[in-house]
């Protein structure tokens, strides 16, 4: 059965900052966020550290950690990359018309943009996912896959199978490795009707979909979107609470080696600081008054 993912949801919406990447490249993807030693495999070269900002192309893979995620976005479309994941843009099957999606393991949540006509496939080893544009999600183990859609239609079709099937909004599908075994549809406990459309907004889209995965034979899905900048609060609270206030934002942002931090996120840990700085002298106050008992 597929093994339950047990990793932290960490979801620090005042963190966020829209990436300022642009994508040159109709086919291509930008990995937009990164947490942990997420790997990018080109085509033809040896596995590198992603970072933010490299371009996911045809011909690429891109394998995360596990405890780690990744979120890769081009125009008005997102997949968002849990743990211990790992998949593949073919060259074949990537056009500026249609795009391919090779998920070998893992579980993404998925933001195409809506069309027409069918414009966006996902491969598993046990099933194809084909859609005009829809949000949803895919999680692949050793023994099956798995889909939930949030909002649209996805196309389903067993590897092996003669039966193909549209799953709507509120349903999610079972596949079994073994193809004597039947596709499972079923709905989705107390899911809404309806469910917005939020292109490539991470930030929307984490707040909106993470916390619904709900997926047969396993705990709840959780990914870990983690910015370094998240752990400044703690760290200020550690390493300065006496001059804190005394300290303007370049000199924190260079002791805690973030100095070079893009200036979007900067400006977020500056409207944190006041914040910050409350909560030290708070507990600094407290502690005081402890001693002197």
């Amino acid at each position: 059965m597929f093994k339950p993912i047990k990793l932290l949801i960490v979801i620090l919406a005042s963190l966020w900052a829209t990436n300022g990447f642009a994508n040159t490249n109709g086919e291509s993807w930008v990995l937009s966020n990164v947490s942990g030693k997420v790997m990018l495999t080109k085509a033809g070269s040896k596995s590198k550290l992603a970072k933010l900002g490299d371009l996911f192309a045809p011909g690429d893979r891109l394998n995360t950690p596990l405890d780690g995620a990744a979120a890769v976005t081009r125009d008005a479309e997102a997949m968002i990359i849990s743990g211990d994941s790992e998949l593949e843009l073919p060259v074949a099957g990537n056009t500026k018309a249609f795009t391919t999606v090779v998920q070998n393991k893992g579980t993404i949540l998925f933001s195409a943009k809506k069309k027409a006509n069918k414009h966006f496939e996902i491969k598993t080893p046990f099933a194809a996912a084909l859609v005009k544009g829809t949000t949803f999600v895919i999680s692949v183990g050793d023994e099956d896959s798995q889909i939930q859609v949030f909002e649209g239609v996805v196309g389903l079709k067993g590897i092996g199978r003669k039966l193909s099937y549209d799953i709507t909004t509120g349903l999610k599908s079972f596949i079994p490795k073994d193809i004597s075994k039947k596709i499972i549809i079923s709905k989705v406990l107390n899911a809404p009707k309806f469910n917005p459309h939020l292109g490539s907004d991470i930030k929307k889209l984490i707040e909106t979909y993470l916390g619904e995965i709900k997926l047969l034979n396993q705990e709840k899905q959780v990914f870990k979107l983690e910015i370094k900048i998240a752990k400044v609060e703690m760290k200020l609270k550690s390493k300065f609470a006496k001059k804190l206030a005394k300290l303007d934002i370049k000199t924190v942002l260079k002791k805690l080696r973030l100095e070079k931090v893009p200036e979007q996120k900067e400006k977020v840990i500056k409207a944190q600081k006041p914040k910050v700085i409350k909560k030290v002298a708070k507990v600094a106050k407290s502690s005081k008054a402890k001693k002197s008992k």
